[in-house]
């Protein structure tokens, strides 16, 4: 059911910017970043689960709200490094993720 709510709300959020006049192409190229990190979200965070646990073997003693922030702000950590990883890869492509997305917004405001 979240999955759902998930893929629904995304579908909302490409489409109000392309109503806003954001190009068509960085729409797509948004949409499979965003289908990638929904499909790889619980893996990523078994994985940040698990890593925590193996290396950090003293979070056992902590109660379940603190061993939960530490998962997640390693998702966070492992978020913008992957993401920081695809913008370069765009950038080194030829395509400015943050210049077109500035491009967008300058446009529709």
């Amino acid at each position: 059911m979240k999955q759902k709510i998930r893929v629904i709300l995304l579908i909302v959020i490409l489409a109000l910017l392309y109503l806003q006049g954001t190009p068509l192409p960085l729409v797509a190229l948004m949409a499979v970043f965003f289908a990638i990190l929904l499909l790889l979200r619980e893996k990523l965070w078994n994985a940040a689960s698990g890593a925590v646990a193996e290396r950090l073997p003293f979070t056992a003693s902590w109660p379940g709200w603190a061993k939960w922030l530490a998962i997640a702000i390693a998702f966070v950590i492992a978020y913008t490094l992957f993401k920081a990883i695809a913008f370069g890869a765009l950038s080194l492509a030829g395509f400015n993720v943050q210049a077109e997305m500035l491009k967008a917004l300058n446009a529709s405001g």
